[in-house]
């Protein structure tokens, strides 16, 4: 485990035995902390000069006497003091704010003294902003903050249906899924061309035809029965040319597009640089898709991550029923295992045509299974089996595990930096508690309880330096990043070490 330097303004200190007894007596409020009675090993602490002002050279010790102000004319320095004290508590405040487990652990006094440095300070956007709610973030992209602006961001549209992601939450369909309610066109199409309910396959309320159906014959999905008139025509083929068309759309008109809206191949590749198909009669399954390498690439992408999330949901139900589905109908599989998935998932393959399938079957005593997946970027087809399966959902639960540690860190690292706010005194930056004595001296003041890691249920290593004005908090992580082991807080950063 790799050791961490702490900067500060003095020197550091040499490393000693801690005695059996410590003379440190509890008390609510540290004006100094004690030095030369404590022994043991300690981490050196330094603080970056070049992050703080020059103030008034400390006297000699560690004592400082609050009515000595006016006598040697210091009250400005004490000022600035307070005012360094401020902005790093503030610097944690976004963290604070984005984690709900940690609020639920901060005490009502904590959260006022919090409030009250946070005033008229710059904040550090950590996250990228969303209009979208915490639970949607969770539900369609496995957290309730948007890390991945591309991917969960409000102007990102994933799945290319042509509705952007805050339309997807605001219309209640699936941004992971480009026709949300199964009716053959996209859920941007029927919003932006045909007016169509995204979300009602039978917008018409005909129990005879879809949506896709009435489109692909010419017919209005807003009036039972009627076809579009030439002049709704005109404006449907102005709309197409306009903004282009996405699948699956462009697979379920098929010949329509020329027939009915005049609108040709060759439009199709102009609006959406879609390979243009060789004539209105190809059966090619690629025709009216992007070739590009990134286009290869990024359905790709989109078959691998949904093989995954129904290969952990199919381990999960292989918990609960002692066996994998018996048959070979990928719907009827994917029915039975849809409440077992983690997030939406979609259960076709972006082209779901020819050898362009997603393949399920068992084997014959329900105890394995084989996924398969046709990659257009690989050429080949991919298998996922049972065993696959097990490993992705142990790094899912892996995954879960360290993101709850790092939020424990830094939840205590808030509760750490409020009461060394509190306890601060004279000119001292920072003051940490005792290492054996730091979770009484924050309970309950300055949180509820002390979280410990979610999978030993052992508390997180904390050490405090020698002058008791820095102080490191670790977790091991089970999944860090490569080159890493753990996750580290102190009272400058958070980080992974």
């Amino acid at each position: 485990m790799a050791d961490l330097k702490f900067l500060s303004n003095k020197e550091s200190q040499p490393d000693t035995e801690i005695s059996g007894n410590s003379p440190i007596q509890d008390s609510p409020f540290y004006n100094v902390m004690p030095k030369n009675e404590i022994k043991g090993p300690m981490i050196d602490a330094k603080i970056k000069t070049s992050q703080i002002p020059e103030i008034t050279p400390k006297k000699s010790g560690l004592n400082f006497n609050f009515d000595n102000i006016k006598e040697h004319k210091s009250l400005v320095a004490v000022l600035l003091a307070l005012l360094l004290l401020a902005y790093p508590v503030y610097f944690l405040i976004n963290k604070f704010a984005a984690s709900t487990d940690e609020q639920s652990l901060l005490s009502e006094e904590a959260l006022k003294l919090l409030e009250s440095v946070s005033q008229n300070q710059p904040g550090e956007k950590q996250r990228a902003e969303t209009k979208t709610t915490k639970e949607w973030q969770t539900q369609f992209f496995g957290n309730e903050s948007c890390v991945q602006p591309d991917q969960c961001g409000d102007e990102a549209d994933p799945e290319r249906d042509g509705l952007k992601n805050l339309e997807e939450f605001e219309k209640e369909t699936d941004p992971n899924n480009s026709d949300s309610d199964g009716d053959g066109l996209s859920d941007g199409d029927e919003v932006y061309i045909f007016a169509s309910q995204p979300n009602n396959p039978r917008t018409a309320s005909d129990p005879n035809y879809n949506d896709g159906d009435y489109a692909k014959g010419g017919y209005n999905p807003l009036n039972k029965g009627a076809k579009f008139t030439f002049g709704e025509i005109i404006d449907i083929s102005a709309k197409m040319k306009a903004s282009g068309l996405h699948q699956p759309t462009i697979t379920t008109l098929g010949e329509s597009l020329l027939k009915i809206y005049k609108f040709s191949a060759s439009t199709v590749g102009e609006a959406e640089n879609i390979a243009p198909t060789s004539s209105p009669n190809s059966t090619n399954p690629l025709d009216g898709f992007e070739q590009t390498a990134e286009a290869k690439q990024d359905r790709d992408t989109q078959r691998s991550n949904s093989i995954k999330n129904i290969a952990i949901a199919l381990v999960k139900y292989f918990e609960d029923k002692q066996t994998y589905p018996l048959t070979t109908d990928f719907k009827a599989m994917f029915d039975a295992i849809k409440i077992f998935t983690k997030v939406a998932t979609n259960p076709q393959d972006p082209i779901n045509k020819d050898k362009y399938i997603y393949v399920y079957i068992s084997s014959a005593d329900g105890k394995d299974f084989t996924l398969t997946f046709f990659s257009e970027s690989q050429s080949q087809i991919i298998r996922t089996r049972s065993s696959d399966a097990k490993k992705y959902l142990e790094q899912e639960q892996a995954a879960i595990y360290d993101d709850q540690r790092k939020n424990n860190l830094e939840t205590l690292r808030t509760a750490l930096l409020l009461y060394s706010s509190n306890n601060a005194g004279g000119n001292q930056e920072y003051v940490f508690p005792l290492t054996e004595d730091y979770q009484t001296s924050l309970v309950p003041e300055f949180i509820t309880e002390i979280p410990k890691d979610p999978k030993t249920r052992q508390p997180y290593e904390y050490q405090v330096s020698e002058t008791f004005d820095s102080f490191t908090l670790k977790a091991i992580l089970e999944a860090p990043p490569t080159g890493r082991s753990g996750y580290l807080c102190n009272q400058e950063e958070c980080r992974y070490y």
